[in-house]
């Protein structure tokens, strides 16, 4: 079978993009519903961050997760030693380009350097 990936821009794409949202979001309330979670964040204001609601009463498993977007400030301020423009985002955000995964790299340690903590993992 050949499979043709929709063309950029296209309502195809768009339609892709929002289902791999939504499925994020949900692995995100199921994991935050389940958890104790030091990373959690509102899912919106009718479940906030689920905290205080848990299967059970108490916490399944413990989950971390970071978001952080790729922006031109951003990159910008994480100090790697060059500009990035708008373009370079777009370029970035690309995630099946593997020219990309060098770079990546450095940006994930520089954001891990300011955001996950020792206490986390307590």
């Amino acid at each position: 079978m050949i499979q043709v990936s929709p063309k950029k821009g296209s309502s195809e794409e768009n339609e892709l993009d929002m289902l791999m949202q939504d499925a994020s979001w949900q692995n995100q309330i199921i994991l935050q519903w389940l958890s104790k979670s030091p990373t959690a964040v509102p899912i919106d204001r009718e479940m906030g961050s689920l905290l205080e609601d848990k299967i059970g009463g108490k916490a399944g498993i413990r989950y971390l997760r970071d978001n952080t977007p790729i922006t031109e400030n951003v990159l910008n301020g994480l100090g790697i030693g060059r500009d990035f423009t708008a373009s370079d985002v777009e370029n970035i955000i690309e995630m099946s380009n593997a020219e990309n995964r060098e770079l990546l790299d450095t940006i994930g340690k520089k954001l891990a350097d300011t955001q996950v903590m020792d206490e986390h993992f307590v």
